[in-house]
This record gives C-alpha cells, structure tokens and sequence, in this order.
C-alpha cells in the first residue's frame, strides 16, 4: 500500500515505478500474442471500448486532475514559471484526453455531421484529424516539453 508520505516524495514503492510498467506492458504483448484475433480486438483494441483505447483517453485524465492539483497546492508560487509550465501541461492533458476520446463520440457513440466529417480526414469529433497545426504542432511542442 503507497501511504500518503510516499505520495507527497520521491520514495514511491520500486512495484509502483518499475514493475508495474513492466508486468503491463508484457500483459499487452502476451494478450495480443496469444488471444484470438476476435477476443483481443473486443476487450483490448476495440477504438469505442477497448482497454487499450481507453487508457488513452483516461491517463491524460488523470495527468490533468494532477496538475490541477498542483496549481492549487499553496507551496507552488502563483504565476510562477513554473506555475505556468503545469498549466500548460494541464491544459495540453485535458486536450489529449479529448481528443483521445472523440469529445466523448467513442463512448456515447454519436454520429459526425457531414459538415465536421468534410474537414476531419476520419470522420470524427476531434480537431487533430482537420489539420496539422492541430495534430503534428501540439505533438511537437509535447515531445520538446518532455525532453
């Protein structure tokens, strides 16, 4: 169990960091080695309600809610550089998450207008796919970001 001490310091559990990724990701790999086609693309690859799409969508999620967190905590100097560069990690998390998610098209599974599906080379409810300067531009920034 990670206590609140942990959480609030550099000591998290080596389980948490380390092995929790790992036991994960070699979990994706032996599901889509050895579950038949039909299984996996249900329960994991599914674009609508697969476990793998969905992270996509939840883990940003859970990144903004943090950095919300963050802002909000009374030892992080308001409009700070540093204050800022969370901000701009929460909103980009909250974008990801959006747009990971379809606005909400993949779980509640509403149709695109044929205006939206005319400019979105996928037809969804998302921006990403209408241009690059909403799609390869913020990926850029969140890959100089992460470096």
């Amino acid at each position: 169990m990670i206590t609140k001490n942990q959480l609030m310091t550099d000591d998290l559990p080596v389980w948490l960091w380390l092995w929790t990724p790992i036991v994960l990701v070699l979990a994706l790999l032996l599901t889509g080695l050895f579950l038949p086609g039909d299984i996996y693309d249900k329960w994991i690859g599914n674009e609508r309600s697969g476990i793998l799409e969905t992270s996509h969508a939840v883990i940003p999620a859970v990144s903004f809610f943090i950095a919300l967190r963050i802002l909000a905590h009374k030892n992080l100097k308001n409009f700070s550089w540093l204050w800022f560069w969370i901000l701009i990690a929460a909103l980009g998390s909250f974008y990801m998450s959006g747009e990971e998610a379809g606005w909400g098209q993949h779980w509640f599974e509403w149709g695109t207008s044929s205006e939206w599906a005319a400019i979105n080379d996928q037809g969804e409810t998302n921006f990403h796919n209408t241009s690059s300067w909403l799609d390869q531009k913020p990926r850029t920034i969140l890959e100089i970001g992460v470096k």
